[in-house]
C-alpha cells in the first residue's frame, strides 16, 4: 500500500495537467490483481502522446471511486475509469443525474464492458478519448430485499447475474489467477461441488411463472465473466433487457452447455429460459448472491426487481 500512495503523490506532482476541463481518471490500482498498479506510467505516456489533458484519482478502497465521482462539482465533463467493470461500475452509480462523459481505458480482469465498447486494450482505450466517439446508452437500475431485511438499490450499465453467476464472479474478486476468461472458468469449477439451486417465481411482461434457479443473467450487454456470452441478444441502446435464467440443472450437465456459451449458442438448451423485457421480477425460495457489473451487491437476496432506465449514459466507444 505504502508503495501505491508513493506512486499516487508522485504521479498526482508531476503528471497533473492545467488544460480547462480535463480528464478525470478514476485508477484502481488494485484491479487486475493488482496489476493496473505497474501499467500506469505507461498509461499516462499513452495519453500524453495523444496531448489529452488529465487529473488523476487513484481509488483506495471498494467504493472509493464511487465517491470520487460524486464529490466532482458538476464543471467535470469526461471521466475515465482505469480498472476493470467494477470500477465502471461505481463511476456509473455516481455519474446518474451528473452531466459526465463515460470513457474506459481496460485494466480489470474481465473487462466485458471494454469490449463491448470494442475496446481490446490501453491504447484503444486512449484512442476513443482523443476521438470522443461519443455512444448514448441504457443503463438499469436494480431493487433487492434480502433476508437480512435490507433494501438494496444499484445501477448497473452491462450485466447483473443472480445465484451461481454472482457466486463465480464473488469467488474471483477475492482471488483472481490471470486475466479474461480463465480466473472465471477456475471459480466455476469450484463453485459446482457445492452450489444448489432454488424455487424461484419471475415476473416478466405481466406474465408469472414459477421455476427453478441456477443462475439467472439480466444483460444490457452481452458478456460477462470475461467471455461467457450469457445474453447475446442484448443491444445496450435498444430500452430492453435480456434475461437468462438456467433451471435447476446438474454438474455433468452444466460443463455439456458451458462450452456453448462462449458462442451464445446455449438459447436451445432446455434448461435455459431466455426472455427479452424492460422490466423483470424475481422471488427467491431461499437467499442467493447478487452482482452488478461482476461487483457483489447482495449476498441474502430474496427478492428483485430490474428495470431499464433508457438512454442514460453518456460513453466513449472505438472510433
Amino acid at each position: 500500500m505504502q508503495k501505491t500512495r508513493y506512486i499516487t503523490n508522485e504521479l498526482i506532482r508531476t503528471m497533473q495537467h492545467t488544460i480547462a476541463k480535463p480528464v478525470q481518471l478514476i485508477i484502481n490500482p488494485h484491479s487486475a490483481g493488482g496489476k493496473t498498479a505497474t501499467r500506469v506510467h505507461a498509461i499516462l505516456r499513452l495519453l500524453e502522446g495523444r496531448g489529452i489533458a488529465f487529473t488523476p484519482h487513484f481509488t483506495e478502497r471498494r467504493g472509493h471511486a464511487q465517491e470520487l465521482v460524486a464529490a466532482f462539482d458538476g464543471t467535470v465533463e469526461t471521466v475515465v475509469a482505469v480498472g476493470g467493470d467494477g470500477t465502471i461500475n461505481e463511476i456509473i452509480n455516481a455519474a446518474a443525474g451528473k452531466d459526465i462523459v463515460l470513457g474506459v481505458i481496460p485494466s480489470g480482469t474481465g473487462n466485458d464492458f471494454a469490449r463491448l465498447l470494442g475496446l481490446r486494450d490501453s491504447e484503444a482505450g486512449v484512442a476513443s478519448i482523443a476521438a470522443r466517439t461519443e455512444r448514448l446508452l441504457d443503463t438499469a437500475l436494480i431493487r433487492i430485499e434480502t433476508g437480512s431485511g435490507r433494501s438494496i438499490h444499484r445501477r448497473f450499465i452491462n450485466t447483473m447475474g443472480i445465484g451461481f453467476d454472482a457466486a463465480v464472479a464473488y469467488r474471483v474478486s477475492r482471488k483472481a489467477f490471470g486475466a479474461g476468461v480463465l480466473p472465471y472458468l477456475l471459480a466455476v469449477f469450484q463453485e459446482l461441488r457445492s452450489f444448489s439451486s432454488v424455487r424461484a417465481s419471475l415476473t416478466a411482461d405481466g406474465d408469472t411463472r414459477d421455476t427453478t434457479l441456477f443462475l439467472a443473467t439480466v444483460g444490457n450487454g452481452t458478456t460477462s465473466g470475461g467471455g461467457f456470452i450469457l445474453s447475446p441478444l442484448a443491444v445496450p441502446d435498444d430500452g430492453i433487457l435480456d434475461l437468462c435464467l438456467v433451471r435447476d440443472v446438474g454438474i455433468l450437465r452444466v460443463l455439456s452447455v458451458l462450452p456453448k456459451t462462449f458462442r451464445g449458442a446455449h438459447l436451445d438448451a432446455p434448461e435455459v429460459l431466455y426472455v427479452r423485457s424492460k422490466e423483470f421480477g424475481i422471488r427467491l425460495s431461499s437467499p442467493m448472491p447478487v452482482h452488478a457489473d461482476g461487483e457483489l451487491i447482495a449476498e441474502d437476496a430474496l427478492a428483485l426487481s430490474v428495470s431499464v432506465d433508457p438512454a442514460s449514459a453518456r460513453v466513449l466507444v472505438a472510433p
